[in-house]
């Protein structure tokens, strides 16, 4: 058949939305927090954790144990991802097993992607499609705020599991 120069043809891959993929998409704690701060507390993590693919854990804040656990919404597990919603928006990291107990604010969290792996999730989200999907919608006109119904509803391609995989280790 005629298929263009080099016999370029274009896969389809099917894609999914984001909600349909995760346990939950939801905004991590909102509000005052320095009054429930501890040095040697429950690592809480904010928009300056977050890097494109990586948390900068250097400077992290924590909080009370109390705190953490009165927060359940904010509360992370290791394989979900955070977006960073406000100031570098759309950066999307994944957690790592290594962080342990943790909670966060003001970022948006996706709770236990499922037929997606994180890796490649954090992948797709960094790219220049997934950044333009999450920042279609944001709001501020000097901060950009992330807007969590966008990162939800962003279509993500999706490969073979497998494949996934192979993508975020090459990535």
């Amino acid at each position: 058949g005629d298929e263009g120069v080099g016999g370029n043809t274009k896969v389809s891959v099917p894609t999914q939305t984001l909600s349909n993929l995760c346990e939950d998409v939801v905004v991590g704690h909102v509000g005052p927090s320095s009054a429930h701060r501890k040095d040697d507390g429950i690592p809480f993590l904010m928009g300056k954790n977050v890097g494109p693919g990586f948390l900068k854990l250097n400077n992290l804040e924590r909080v009370t144990p109390q705190f953490h656990r009165s927060q359940l919404k904010s509360q992370l597990q290791p394989g979900d991802v955070v977006v960073v919603r406000i100031g570098e928006s759309g950066q999307a990291a994944k957690i790592p097993e290594s962080l342990g107990e943790a909670n966060c604010s003001g970022l948006v969290v996706i709770k236990q992607p499922r037929e997606v792996t994180a890796d490649y999730l954090v992948h797709f989200l960094n790219s220049p499609d997934g950044r333009n999907q999450s920042l279609a919608e944001t709001k501020g006109s000097t901060r950009q705020t992330l807007n969590t119904k966008a990162i939800a509803a962003a279509e993500i391609p999706l490969p073979p599991l497998e494949e996934q995989r192979r993508i975020a280790e090459v990535l």
